[in-house]
């Protein structure tokens, strides 16, 4: 988005809308806007205060008010599902869904590559 066309969105914008910025982690963040104040002040449902469409969060970070694309919520929605995988307590889960998961990773367990961590021997 060119700097003009970002200056008319952000004057567009009206109390619960949603939008979205990115933190210094590369977490994309979609909320909606409680308040614009008579100088243009927007904050946001989260507590966050953007001026001209830019927050100082802390000494090192800053994020900028954008649109939410479908992009933004696919990201967000792929970040949500790896989170969820990477945090699996894999010695909870039973062998039945264990094989089933490595049947999607590695092919069937029928030629049993999937044993071998999808290598082929």
């Amino acid at each position: 988005m060119n700097p003009t066309d970002r200056k008319e969105w952000l004057k567009s914008l009206k109390v619960g809308d949603e939008v979205t910025y990115s933190t210094r982690f590369g977490s994309d963040v979609i909320t909606k806007i409680a308040r614009i104040t008579p100088t243009g002040q927007i904050r946001t449902e989260d507590k966050r205060v953007f001026r001209n469409g830019y927050c100082k969060i802390d000494d090192w970070e800053s994020a900028g008010l954008y649109p939410v694309t479908d992009d933004v919520r696919r990201r967000i929605h792929e970040r949500k599902i790896y989170r969820k995988v990477i945090n699996t307590k894999w010695d909870h889960v039973s062998i039945d869904k264990l094989e089933r998961i490595a049947d999607i990773l590695y092919g069937s367990g029928e030629d049993e590559t999937w044993q071998n961590g999808g290598k082929t021997q």
